[in-house]
């Protein structure tokens, strides 16, 4: 993909006096406390306990920054897929979002949208990061409603094809989304090709339409991706490849992430449900939970053998979901993959094949029949809701789970592209794995290790 956003999917052609090529910072129009809107090139600090409406496209310049306080809201105005449009952000420069715990930030759409029925209306496109964008820093922000279309000219994305909720393409860019809430994207969540990234301690749910993944990272991209609670993806929830054409080889840490109910709303049959490594990509990919999902790991045969890892997956599935594949348990290494085949025994270690219940604190493993995932599938649903979203299941683990202590963590030392850690950075130092599987240990969250989201349905407000 080229590297020049020529025009994204504002909703008229009014461009605030600037140019939407994104040359000169002349145009670029100061926040200050009168601001209300946001659209077109703009820097400043977006105030804590504000509301602004997102009306346009919003274009951040190279050289500027636009930094939300913690307890900012973003809320889109367009008219997404019924309305033909959708307002995406920019970056050629810095975007910060810094909520906190106490005070998150949200980047949604407004009031009246906000309903689970509108999942797949896609009123914000996503943060567009294209060469020279310098960072893009998401910590404790819940957003909603990405994926909207293409509409207009650009040398990022077609016509009518779905943006990316986080696109990266230049090898320098930073990209940093901790403890973080991702929900109702329409396609991958997070499409970096090229950057260093941290994705670490993030809730997503209900991502993709008929594909989608959580991460799905394209050459150039190094980092680590971990201690993520997945549920409810179109298709994986990490996936690596280092196809795509920019020099450095991608290689992703991916370990402690839960993913449950993955890959049932993919079409195409044999293309992912948990974890995928493709062509020329390679990483450790330990300690992680796959429960319920339509496939297992899958290595395909053009990925780095020699960089690539995997050890101490626990695996469950109960029933079936294709009478022509057989139940979920026998394909935790799908058929169309290497494990058991040409990658290397050795590069594989404790894995939990045994289809044992993994414990968690509230979730029932067996609720779930042929009928609910042939659903998922057939009509592109987000029901049965609980198959999807968090709701108020707790993926924490009990005392007596298989995955207490049945992880590892000295097997290796992740990959740590980024290591600032300050407000703009990294909340701590990228986390070692944990002995416990999954992303929630039983010693609760330590200096950057353990996912930090209590069980709360955020619809119920």
């Amino acid at each position: 993909m080229l590297a020049v956003l020529v025009f994204a999917c504002s909703k008229d052609d009014d461009d605030n006096g600037v140019d939407p090529n994104g040359n000169g910072e002349e145009g670029s129009v100061e926040i200050t406390e009168e601001t209300t809107e946001l659209s077109g090139m703009m820097h400043g600090t977006l105030l804590s306990g504000r509301t602004y409406y997102l009306t346009g496209d919003l274009i951040v310049e190279e050289g500027r920054e636009i930094v939300m306080e913690p307890g900012v809201r973003i809320e889109s105005t367009a008219g997404g897929e019924a309305g033909g449009e959708a307002f995406s952000f920019i970056i050629h420069g810095s975007f910060f979002s810094l909520g906190t715990e106490e005070n998150p930030n949200w980047i949604t759409t407004i009031p009246e949208n906000r309903t689970k029925e509108n999942w797949n209306q896609g009123y914000i496109g996503g943060f567009i990061g294209l060469v020279g964008a310098e960072n893009i820093v998401i910590k404790w922000t819940h957003m909603e409603y990405f994926g909207g279309r293409m509409r207009g000219p650009s040398t990022v994305y077609d016509e009518g094809e779905t943006i990316y909720g986080f696109y990266t393409e230049d090898e320098s860019t930073i990209l940093i989304i901790e403890d973080s809430w991702l929900r109702y994207f329409l396609d991958d969540a997070i499409r970096p090709e090229g950057g260093k990234i941290a994705i670490l301690r993030n809730t997503f749910e209900g991502i993709g339409g008929v594909e989608g993944e959580a991460l799905n990272a394209k050459s150039g991209t190094v980092g680590v991706f971990a201690y993520n609670m997945i549920i409810g993806l179109a298709t994986n929830g990490p996936k690596t490849g280092s196809g795509g054409g920019l020099p450095t080889q991608t290689i992703i840490d991916v370990y402690n992430n839960t993913i449950v109910g993955g890959g049932f709303r993919r079409v195409a049959p044999g293309r992912g449900g948990s974890m995928n490594v493709e062509r020329g990509a390679g990483g450790y990919w330990y300690n992680n939970a796959v429960v319920n999902c339509r496939y297992g790991m899958r290595v395909v045969n053009d990925a780095d053998y020699t960089k690539t890892f995997i050890g101490h997956t626990h695996y469950y599935g109960h029933g079936t979901f294709d009478d022509n594949e057989g139940p979920l348990s026998d394909n935790f290494y799908p058929e169309n993959g290497t494990i058991g085949g040409d990658f290397p025994d050795e590069h594989i270690v404790n894995d939990n094949l045994d289809n044992e219940d993994p414990m968690f604190v509230n979730y029932v493993a067996d609720q779930f029949t042929q009928e609910d995932y042939r659903n998922v599938h057939e009509n592109s649903a987000v029901t049965p809701l609980n198959l999807n979203f968090v709701m108020d299941q707790d993926f924490r683990l009990q005392a007596g789970s298989p995955l207490v202590g049945a992880g590892s963590d000295s097997a290796f030392t992740p990959t740590a592209s980024i290591t600032e850690v300050g407000p703009r950075a990294l909340s701590y130092p990228v986390p070692p794995p944990s002995v416990d599987i999954g992303a929630f240990p039983t010693a609760g969250f330590n200096n950057g290790i353990g996912n930090r989201h209590l069980v709360r349905d955020y619809y119920a407000e």
